[in-house]
């Protein structure tokens, strides 16, 4: 079975994940904004990665649309979602046929960010991310010591195991 693996990414989190999966799997990795979502179609499996913002996977659209095999998403973000924010950002992204026939598989990766490089939209969002970071219960003590930092980096190669088995279930026929 051929895989492919396709992220956008602005800060870096995003292809990171990418090109580590990629390299688990043994397969290409593009990025979104120099591959032509036609050539998709000669993979049987895609495994598209996007930085979450404000609820919307950047890039995520156009590649649903146009591939319509078996794929898996993640995001990455600053924070861990609650399984019920992870239903509502599936919902909000994905067509609901696509999530119930389980044809796209979510899943979501923590990210990093550099302040000094942030957009000034992006630097105004995180500064409510931080604020929202010192009282949330699943912010662990090291999530609150690095909010004091300019980078905030919570990239974890371990993080993708999830992933990378359901990729080879998938492979394999399971």
């Amino acid at each position: 079975m051929n895989i492919a693996v396709v992220y956008k990414s602005k800060y870096g989190a995003a292809k990171q994940y990418a090109e580590w999966i990629a390299e688990e799997l043994g397969c290409p990795c593009f990025d979104r904004r120099r591959i032509n979502l036609n050539e998709l179609s000669d993979y049987d499996f895609v495994i598209y990665g996007g930085g979450l913002y404000a609820g919307s996977i950047a890039g995520v659209k156009p590649v649903i649309r146009g591939f319509k095999k078996p794929m898996a998403v993640f995001t990455c973000g600053m924070t861990f979602p609650l399984e019920s924010e992870t239903v509502k950002l599936a919902a909000s992204n994905f067509p609901a046929a696509d999530i119930e026939s389980g044809r796209i598989k979510f899943f979501h990766f923590r990210g990093r960010v550099e302040f000094n490089k942030l957009s000034p939209i992006h630097k105004l969002i995180m500064k409510l991310v931080r604020k929202a970071m010192e009282t949330d219960p699943a912010a662990t003590d090291a999530d609150r010591a690095a909010l004091k930092k300019d980078v905030l980096d919570f990239v974890d190669r371990e993080a993708i195991a999830p992933l990378l088995e359901y990729a080879r279930q998938v492979v394999s026929g399971e």
